[in-house]
């Protein structure tokens, strides 16, 4: 069925469209005079493709290095060999986006219904169809699709926007965790040794108290103490007495062995080591801590000299519901102050009390 054109009517489109922009549009009819007519009438404004049946068109837009650029597909329903719609379904998966319109002189509802549901299909016309009336038609379609297109390219711009607000919160985020653990880690370190400090050392040994309630296994305190540190530090300066505290506290880091042994500033030139063993075994290793600084040596002025000794106290408990570790650290007080009334440079041991 031939179409029907009034050249006045589109002459006059043709003055309104003088500013669309150019789109490729596919036209497929088995009628060569259809799409003769097609063409006079939409080639002024748009790219045009054309094709004889479905079979023809579906290999134009498989040959096709940029099948999308075809924006709008015009096509007539009945066909030799294949329908408009059967056409139309299996563009689908090469160019989902484009725009489909049925061209037919048929009006099957079925035809309409399956064209709709099947082809995915924009706009159904019938023959005969006026020229005006379809270049309107035409440049509301695409004006839909450009409107799509950008709604598309929005859609990407914000997950691609998403994804790096996602990213560098995750940046972000990982970069404040850093630094909070860094702030973590500075407030359990004190400042001049580098090894835990007090409030560090109160919350594990308060761990390691309540750990070894639960497995009934007994925890042990080395006090130690500087001899003689105040002496020191008024005959040598202060600098010289911040050597001598880093200098003792690598002595007693590089003795102590297991990853368990627990090594911490307790106050002025007073260490404490927590260690997860009974009495005897933190007697070896205080004795030992003993003479790793007992031979130590450091440089004042170009002179050789020993540094002074220290003295430990060393006690252990097995805890109970009954007992404190407040207890231990009293025990092991008690142990140094011997130490130190006894002549210093030596360990002395407080009262094992088990469970």
């Amino acid at each position: 069925m031939a179409l029907r054109l009034k050249k006045s009517a589109a002459e006059k489109v043709h003055k309104e469209e003088s500013t669309i922009k150019k789109h490729t549009l596919l036209l497929v009819d088995d009628e060569k005079s259809n799409l003769s007519s097609l063409c006079r009438i939409l080639s002024p404004w748009y790219a045009i493709l054309t094709a004889q049946d479905g079979h023809e068109a579906l290999e134009l837009i498989q040959n096709e290095k940029e099948p999308e650029h075809i924006h709008l597909i015009i096509s007539d329903q009945r066909m030799p060999r294949m329908t408009g719609v059967e056409f139309f379904e299996k563009t689908i998966p090469i160019i989902p986006e484009t725009i489909r319109m049925i061209l037919t002189g048929f009006t099957d509802i079925d035809v309409i219904i399956s064209s709709i549901n099947e082809g995915q299909i924009y706009k159904f016309l019938t023959k005969p169809i006026e020229a005006h009336d379809l270049l309107i038609t035409v440049r509301r379609a695409l004006e839909a699709y450009e409107l799509e297109q950008e709604n598309l390219l929005l859609l990407e711009e914000l997950k691609a926007l998403n994804a790096s607000l996602e990213k560098k919160i995750k940046e972000r985020t990982l970069q404040l965790e850093q630094a909070n653990q860094k702030l973590e880690r500075l407030s359990q370190i004190d400042g001049l040794t580098k090894v835990y400090n007090r409030r560090h050392f109160d919350i594990h040994l308060d761990m390691v108290w309540r750990e070894h309630m639960r497995n009934n296994l007994p925890v042990s305190l080395i006090m130690v103490d500087i001899d003689d540190f105040k002496r020191y530090n008024d005959t040598y300066g202060h600098q010289a007495g911040d050597d001598c505290l880093r200098a003792v506290t690598r002595a007693l880091e590089s003795t102590l062995r297991r990853s368990s042994d627990f090594l911490a500033r307790y106050g002025g030139e007073e260490f404490a080591v927590i260690v997860k063993c009974d009495i005897d075994g933190a007697q070896k290793l205080a004795e030992r801590l003993r003479l790793a600084v007992e031979t130590l040596q450091m440089e004042h002025r170009q002179t050789r000299y020993r540094i002074v000794s220290i003295s430990l106290g060393v006690a252990s408990l097995v805890p109970t519901r009954n007992t404190d570790m407040t207890k231990l650290v009293e025990m092991a007080d008690k142990a140094l102050y011997a130490s130190k009334h006894g002549g210093r440079n030596r360990v002395s041991i407080g009262k094992s009390v088990g469970s």
